[in-house]
């Protein structure tokens, strides 16, 4: 177990006993084990003992923990725990003293214009307790009293990248930094020196690829940033302008806005069948790196001849007036039709009517005059009741 004086060591221990056990803590007098002598802990006798905690965790698994602060003494010296059912069972710890760590191993420095880099892994050896911070002492080459210290907490035993900010550009400094636990400041690490970089813009390619436009509307561009010119990209835009004939380019369009840390984009409402010539900007503390490129969108995915068929199929219904005054005319024959009709067959009975009259024989004269003398004998009573 490894501590310094005054800070908390902790130590645990676990026992499977039935049944329960008493268990103790002894601090051995001597510093190997021998027999049972030591001191028996207890927490509100020992004033270097911060607290015991004794705990069943199963049927038959109990678990203790010994919070202790040592002393300068106490280092070196053995504590043992003991469980008696009454059978006596033990575990032995060594107290050892905490040491700082060992140098840190830088992988990677990257100088920027206007800060530096350092990608590290921690210590080999860290010396026993957990790592605090660690810290970087840098000066500038040939500068009076510019001597800084800069300390970053360590988040993990992983590596880690540490960034030393607002450094003059085109300048040399010596970096040496080291790691710290509660044992102290480990060794230095070698020192380091290098140059910042003057301010540039930024560098980057477009990359080029026949199959970036492939839809009629939207092409997708990509590319890839080859330095930030020693300072990080601020803004990204892009824009397009159209290009008719020989290199003749239309007026751009606005520029998008797009996230730096972004490196492709998709653009969308393009025209098919169409040449254009594409921006893109990056910009920096520096000023703006620009590189275009050009792209042909394909050609529209629905056939011309489908369109010729379309218009040819569409010429052949007339217009909804024609439509019109074909029913109407239609209408109009049909009723002429069925008045001409009506008329004929009104005629037609007619004549027949008349020549069926026609062809009745005549009344023969006598039965004629028998009609007119059985008139007149009808006749005669009705004259003799005048009378």
């Amino acid at each position: 177990i490894f501590s310094v004086p005054n800070y908390r060591a902790i130590m645990k221990c676990q026992f499977d006993s039935y049944p329960p056990p008493t268990i103790q803590w002894i601090r051995m007098i001597r510093r190997l084990i021998d027999s049972d002598d030591g001191h028996v802990l207890i927490q509100d006798n020992d004033p270097q003992v911060i607290d015991i905690l004794t705990r069943q965790i199963g049927s038959t698994l109990y678990e203790t923990q010994l919070t202790y602060n040592p002393l300068e003494q106490d280092f070196g010296l053995i504590f043992e725990c003991r469980a008696i059912n009454p059978r006596i069972g033990r575990y032995s710890m060594h107290l050892r003293l905490a040491e700082p760590p060992q140098q840190v191993r830088v992988v990677e420095v990257k100088p920027k214009s206007n800060s530096i880099q350092l990608n590290i892994q921690p210590p080999l050896e860290i010396g026993g307790l957990p790592l605090l911070e660690y810290l970087i002492n840098y000066e500038q080459i040939g500068a009076s009293h510019s001597l800084k210290t800069l300390t970053f907490p360590v988040t993990s035993n992983e590596p880690q990248s540490l960034l030393i900010e607002s450094l003059q550009p085109a300048a040399f400094y010596r970096i040496q930094l080291m790691a710290k636990s509660r044992a102290g400041q480990g060794s230095l690490s070698i020192p380091y020196q290098l140059k910042t970089l003057d301010r540039q813009v930024p560098q980057f390619k477009i990359l080029s690829s026949d199959i970036s436009c492939l839809d009629d509307q939207s092409c997708l561009i990509k590319w890839i940033i080859e330095s930030d010119g020693g300072s990080p990209i601020s803004r990204t835009e892009i824009s397009y302008a159209k290009v008719r004939g020989v290199n003749v380019v239309e007026e751009w369009s606005p520029a998008i806005r797009i996230e730096p840390l972004i490196s492709e984009f998709e653009l969308k409402g393009l025209q098919p069948d169409t040449n254009y010539m594409i921006r893109v900007r990056l910009f920096n503390e520096a000023g703006l790196g620009e590189q275009t490129i050009s792209k042909k969108t394909s050609k529209s995915r629905i056939d011309p001849r489908s369109n010729f068929s379309n218009k040819r199929s569409n010429n052949r219904f007339p217009n909804k007036w024609v439509i019109i005054g074909i029913v109407s005319s239609i209408i109009a024959v049909l009723t002429i039709t069925i008045i001409l009709f009506i008329v004929i067959r009104s005629r037609y009975k007619c004549n027949r009517n008349h020549k069926n009259s026609s062809s009745l024989p005549p009344i023969p004269p006598r039965r004629n005059k028998d009609i007119e003398q059985s008139s007149l004998e009808a006749q005669e009573p009705l004259r003799n009741d005048g009378r």
